[in-house]
């Protein structure tokens, strides 16, 4: 898991000290490494120094939180060139960094375009050559990366606070898009993003077979490696399937159901766990804890957005108790309700408009990123875990995408969601009251929400306005 950050003078100045700001206000964890690149050199460090030997007016930056033994110090140097990436190649069974140096070695433009089209891949990268640095996301946008600029400085970071550390107001580089930094400014392109594929004609039982092997090749691609993955189990059908084909794969997943005091999901979560033959470990935290860890998830968060900061606290909670058992690897179940029906406007909107709604949850995959992955990402990040969303594989969404709206959404608000879904975890063999079990927002499931309002009201101020306070307070600090 890692954090890249990277700049360049307007002015021809050395940026090598502001570089070194920008990782040290990445927050979080400390690194296991760290790594200064040059034209000059790379240089790592286990510790970040005051100063590097190489001042320079362009400078990569890179800071490893180590998830599996063959990750590796960044920046890589070679043929002139030195190149960072955030995140993980699944198709290739090299290591990720020097897979992703193959792939830009002769044209890193051209590299990293066919990185960004034809690979099933999770991940930011930046290439600093000559006098400029070229960065992209992959085209479903699970890993951040931002840039920004100055009359002084233009950077890109992973995140947010390491822009405000320098006074740079952070701009989203979208997902499937590249970015060309130099002197002179921006240039950016896009190169691919989610689309309508189209429909397909198939029944419900052709529908379950198709996404039985493109959901269980999502998970083995995502679960090799000596992981000890934990998955953030509501004891939902998201996180249930993930749990069997993890299981399944042999990755030893563990399970974990967080929520404050009296959660409804703890019971959930027991009964899907027995079922899957798989134990779980509820942690129940006091309604203050709430209070003690929102700043924390604020900061990671980036924004005051209640919605976000109520799912953001949950998973916080369970990538400190991976963390703390020795992981680093939490998979999530994100990605499935915008793709398979799991927002309850949908059944409205189905009931009044028919197939409309399909065009209702493209929009939604196309936002999910910004609104979701790059949150969950953030949180994990900050605390030194690696999240991994299968329901996010590309082959995934496209097959998702094509099904026949009927087989995801009832036509009726009383019925279960996710048709296809459920389908599929009754032909697993699980039981009928885990497959059809009702879904509900994480930030109410687990009293996250409750206790929100609890503390705002106890300000006398509303949700909103309580999260922006603390959220200013803490931007001022930075």
């Amino acid at each position: 898991m890692s954090l890249i950050a990277g700049l360049i003078s307007r002015r021809d100045e050395d940026v090598t000290p502001e570089l070194l700001r920008m990782l040290r206000g990445s927050r979080g964890v400390d690194g296991d490494a760290y790594g200064i690149a040059t034209p000059k050199g790379v240089e790592f460090f286990n510790d970040l120094p005051e100063f590097v030997s190489n001042p320079s007016p362009i400078a990569l930056g890179h800071k490893l939180n180590k998830v599996l033994p063959t990750d590796q110090p960044q920046p890589i140097q070679q043929k002139g060139m030195s190149l960072a990436i955030n995140g993980r190649i699944w198709g290739s069974e090299d290591p990720t960094e020097a897979a992703f140096a193959e792939i830009v070695e002769e044209d890193v433009k051209k590299g990293l375009r066919i990185l960004i089209e034809d690979h099933a891949a999770s991940f930011a990268a930046a290439v600093m050559k000559d006098d400029s640095i070229i960065a992209g996301r992959d085209w479903v946008g699970v890993a951040p990366f931002y840039c920004g600029e100055s009359d002084r400085l233009l950077g890109i970071a992973s995140n947010r606070k390491m822009l405000w550390r320098l006074g740079l107001q952070p701009i989203r580089v979208e997902p499937g898009h590249m970015v060309e930094l130099s002197s002179r400014g921006f240039n950016v392109n896009r190169v691919r993003g989610i689309e309508d594929p189209g429909s397909l004609h198939i029944s419900l039982d052709e529908a379950v077979e198709m996404l039985d092997r493109r959901l269980s090749e999502s998970v083995e691609r995502m679960s090799r490696g000596p992981l000890n993955p934990f998955i953030g189990f509501s004891g939902g059908i998201d996180s249930v399937l993930l749990a069997y084909y993890l299981k399944e794969w042999g990755a030893r997943p563990s399970l974990v159901c967080v929520g404050v005091e009296g959660s409804a999901d703890f019971e959930a979560a027991d009964e899907a766990a027995e079922s899957l033959g798989l134990p779980v470990s509820i942690e129940a935290h006091e309604a203050d804890e709430v209070g003690e860890e929102l700043d924390e998830a604020l900061l990671s968060v980036e924004e005051a957005d209640p919605m976000k900061v109520g799912v953001a606290l949950p998973l916080r909670w369970v990538a400190k108790k991976a963390s703390s058992s020795g992981s680093r690897v939490v998979f999530s179940g994100t990605g499935s309700d915008e793709l398979f029906g799991g927002y309850a406007r949908y059944v409205e909107e189905y009931a009044s408009t028919g197939g409309r709604v399909s065009e209702t949850m493209l929009r939604d995959m196309t936002s999910a990123s910004e609104v979701n992955y790059e949150r969950d990402f953030k949180v994990c990040a900050d605390l030194g875990v690696e999240l991994r969303l299968p329901y996010t594989d590309g082959d995934l969404i496209s097959l998702g995408l094509s099904m026949p709206t009927s087989l995801k959404i009832p036509k009726k608000t009383d019925q279960p969601r996710k048709i296809v879904l459920r389908a599929l975890a009754e032909r697993l063999g699980l039981p009928n009251e885990v497959a059809n079990r009702p879904k509900k927002a994480i930030q109410y499931s687990t009293g996250v929400s409750r206790a929100l309002k609890g503390l705002s009201k106890a300000e006398g101020l509303s949700v909103p306005r309580y999260l922006k306070m603390r959220f200013d307070n803490l931007r001022n600090s930075l």
